[in-house]
């Protein structure tokens, strides 16, 4: 069990938050939301100006005004840290990598190597016992990185997006060997891939300028977003606003009427849209039961064999031949039209 407070004045960072034994909590955020200051502060590697650590009841650290200042440093912490790369020593074997760990907190040189070895059985690495990191592909080198991590026992394992370096016909094998690997571990994984979460994850938290701002189980945050970010993570459209009698006006002061859901009015609500239920035209749909926003085009980008056109309330994700037919530029005004029923409301 982790529970963790700290703030750092510099980075402006202040977060809160409690990992269950053997969970693991995955951190996703925008460049500079302060997920690797989480890590670090976790680590080792930074002290926070004030704040509390305790994992499995025992401090990391303690920094709060009038206590004892403890801070136990990284080495013993039983706390792993798996970055982007692999990091292996370039002139140990294998073997010796993966026992590096245990022999750093104390086992003997036949108790480590015993434990290597059976890593790296857990690892499916056990033939590459002997070789060099240089004779490793990138995939392998990392597959021996975990095993490294995890021959340590820690505590607590946190991984710092461990597949951002891999290349895409790696990373599906990888992403099973960490989800065989992570059961019953207590783990923090620091990701900018949805997949990843929803393979891996517990629970989700979702960073923002030093802070949390969406914490919850992976599918209940997924599916009902409440930042920019994490509706953009996962193909939705969000807009936020009011519960009105009439529907739901937003915060960019456009009125949408006619939209089903329990919640009083006078609540702050957000609603989402899929941007593939989304239709463009030159002209206000009439039809019942669609809702039609007109709107600017911003942008115009290919996502596969569709075109997402952006507008300055919506996206849409169109056939080639829709933008062509409608000629669509960007500061051309568009009508975005969408079944009511494909839109989400709920409390905010």
């Amino acid at each position: 069990m982790l529970d963790f407070r700290a703030t750092i004045a510099a980075r402006d960072f202040d977060v809160e938050l409690s990992v269950a034994q053997g969970e693991t909590l995955a951190v996703l955020g925008p460049n500079g939301s302060g997920k690797s200051t989480l890590l670090e502060s976790l680590a080792g590697l930074i002290r926070p100006d004030s704040g509390t650590a305790h994992l499995d009841g025992e401090a990391l650290f303690d920094l709060r005004a009038g206590a004892s200042g403890a801070w136990v440093p990284a080495h013993r912490r039983a706390v792993s840290l798996l970055a982007q790369n692999a990091l292996l020593f370039p002139r140990m074997s294998v073997r010796d990598n993966v026992a590096f760990g245990p022999q750093s907190t104390g086992a003997g040189t036949r108790a480590a190597r015993a434990r290597a070895v059976r890593w790296l059985g857990e690892v499916d690495a056990l033939e590459f016992a002997n070789r060099r990191p240089g004779q490793l592909s990138g995939g392998q080198a990392q597959r021996i990185a975990i095993a490294r991590a995890l021959a340590a026992e820690p505590r607590l394992l946190l991984l710092d997006e461990p597949m951002a370096a891999l290349d895409v016909t790696v990373t599906p094998a990888l992403r099973r060997l960490l989800r065989r690997v992570l059961a019953d571990q207590t783990a923090i994984l620091v990701t900018h891939d949805v997949l990843d979460a929803y393979t891996l994850a517990d629970r989700v938290a979702v960073m923002s300028g030093g802070r949390i701002v969406e914490l919850g189980e992976t599918r209940a945050v997924f599916e009902r977003p409440k930042s920019p970010f994490t509706a953009a993570l996962v193909g939705l459209n969000l807009l936020t606003g009011v519960r009105t009698a009439g529907g739901l006006s937003t915060d960019v002061g456009v009125d949408l009427g006619a939209i089903g859901a329990d919640i009083p009015v006078g609540h702050r609500v957000a609603a989402t849209i899929p941007p593939a239920t989304i239709r463009l035209s030159a002209q206000r749909s009439s039809a019942a039961g669609l809702v039609s926003v007109a709107g600017q085009v911003t942008d115009l980008e290919p996502r596969g064999d569709l075109i997402r056109v952006g507008t300055e309330l919506l996206f849409a994700d169109v056939a080639p031949a829709v933008v062509a037919d409608l000629d669509l530029v960007p500061g051309m005004t568009v009508w975005a039209s969408f079944p009511e029923s494909e839109l989400r409301l709920y409390d905010l």
